[in-house]
């Protein structure tokens, strides 16, 4: 029970939450690119490309990004 707990105040698992410009990336592994155009982001067995204009990146935490700029698209393809 504590642990349920523990994961529900500090959770560990990958989220991804996108609003009007901006986009909030929790617990990934790696930054694979970075660009202003451009960037991809790697979990265990997964990859994440995102593409729009203007990125910026604030790493608000050890494995948290904030991600300001316009979103075009996201891919996830699974490796």
């Amino acid at each position: 029970m504590i642990e349920n707990f523990r994961n529900f105040i500090d959770p560990k698992d990958f989220s991804i939450n996108i609003y009007r410009g901006k986009i909030n990336i929790k617990n990934y592994k790696k930054i694979i690119t970075l660009g202003v155009n451009k960037i991809v982001i790697k979990l265990d067995n997964l990859k994440i490309t995102l593409n729009g204009n203007n990125f910026s990146l604030t790493k608000l935490k050890d494995e948290e990004l904030l991600i300001t700029g316009k979103l075009e698209s996201l891919e996830m393809k699974y490796e």
